[in-house]
């Protein structure tokens, strides 16, 4: 079964966002391992990049929710997390307004899926010309995130100033879906048309 995750970062003023980012990170003390904890560290609990923490720490909330209670999130060779159950996969996004994750329960091994998402009208600088080129976009980077490279494995196109990568997409798998305020793209190596449930949550029912 594959789930797509969404949940609007909490509306409110910074002060209670740190408060928020220290309960969440108590909450989730016992559930990472030692490099996720760094890696969320790297974001300050004050200032600007307070919002790009409470989305990570959000994110690992949404999916720890769903997992065993014995289960933890670790951190592979690429430094990207995955749960420790091995019939488990995940994949995470983020924008400034929401976080989002999917995950994948089933009874056999399954290779992590790509999860891409943008909000309509958060970048200002114009770089996608239309409706198509950002769902392009996004399907590129979901599947980079699904072969575990992430944008490590694209260059910058010289002419349009995006990035590209060496794709072989009938290896792939995708679908679009609409979340409030946002765009989404799945990716995953499968044989047959992927069919994600969503769910979009509430901030404060998850803590």
């Amino acid at each position: 079964m594959l789930t797509i995750l969404g949940c609007a970062l909490p509306d409110i003023c910074d002060k209670s966002l740190e408060h928020y980012c220290k309960t969440g990170m108590e909450h989730l003390a016992e559930r990472l391992d030692i490099k996720q904890i760094r890696h969320l560290d790297k974001f300050a609990r004050t200032g600007k990049t307070l919002r790009m923490r409470a989305a990570r720490i959000l994110a690992r909330l949404m999916l720890i929710s769903r997992l065993p209670d014995s289960a933890r999130l670790c951190t592979d060779a690429n430094g990207i997390p995955f749960p420790e159950n091995k019939n488990l996969a995940a994949g995470f996004s983020y924008t400034r307004q929401a976080s989002f994750c999917a995950l994948y329960e089933g009874e056999e091994p399954c290779r992590r899926p790509g999860i891409d998402a943008e909000a309509w009208g958060e970048r200002d600088d114009n770089v996608f010309a239309n409706l198509a080129q950002l769902k392009s976009w996004l399907k590129l980077e979901a599947i980079l995130k699904a072969r575990g490279t992430g944008l490590a494995g694209a260059k910058k196109d010289p002419k349009t100033g995006l990035l590209v990568a060496n794709v072989q997409l009938d290896a792939w798998r995708w679908k679009f879906l609409a979340f409030p305020g946002h765009i989404v793209c799945i990716a995953a190596r499968a044989e047959q048309e992927l069919k994600p449930a969503s769910r979009w949550m509430q901030a404060a029912n998850i803590l």
